[in-house]
């Protein structure tokens, strides 16, 4: 897959949102073709949706883990 902004092509430009926490594992887009028709100015228009697999939630979830706050106790 290769999405064009501004003479650039989405495997030269950065990921458009850096995401605190998250690794280039879970926010990069690949360069290669992810599905039938899919790009940003083809038939199908959210080629992302072929990037992510069963697992991708939680990987993201893991990688965020450390940043979560403990969750108070109702007990005093």
């Amino acid at each position: 897959m290769v999405i064009k902004r501004n003479n650039e092509t989405s495997c030269d430009a950065p990921p458009p949102a850096q995401v605190a926490g998250l690794s280039k594992k879970v926010v990069d887009v690949p360069c290669e073709e992810v599905g039938p028709g899919a790009s940003k100015d083809g038939i199908y228009k959210n080629p992302e949706y072929y990037c992510y697999n069963n697992v991708s939630y939680f990987e993201a979830e893991v990688e965020m883990n450390k940043y979560r706050l403990p969750q108070p106790s109702n007990k005093s």
